[in-house]
């Protein structure tokens, strides 16, 4: 039995929608040594597992946890069961106070 959602949400993220959106803005992310540029997909699935880690670092201390960087947000939100459920959000515009 799977003890979180990660996979499913990984699989329906739209990830070509995302990159289109990031060519139109020319969202560059920095990429030392390589040149700034706006990222492939590959590169947005690599960061976005790096952010669910980070978050799941602090899971334990924070439920929901959050991570976010270059436009992506994870939270994990840990249910009474010890399931995880995870969500990906690319975010354009934010504004509020907590």
């Amino acid at each position: 039995m799977k003890n979180s959602n990660l996979e499913l949400v990984m699989e329906n993220f739209d990830w070509e929608k995302v990159h289109k959106v990031m060519t139109f803005l020319n969202w560059r992310w920095c990429r030392y040594p390589e040149p700034d540029g706006v990222p492939e997909i590959d590169e947005m699935k690599e960061l976005v597992i790096a952010l669910v880690k980070d978050a799941q670092s602090e899971l334990d201390q924070y439920n929901p946890s959050s991570s976010g960087s270059g436009g992506f947000s994870v939270t994990i939100n840990r249910g009474n069961s010890g399931y995880l459920y995870h969500s990906i959000s690319f975010e354009l515009e934010k504004s509020g106070y907590l």
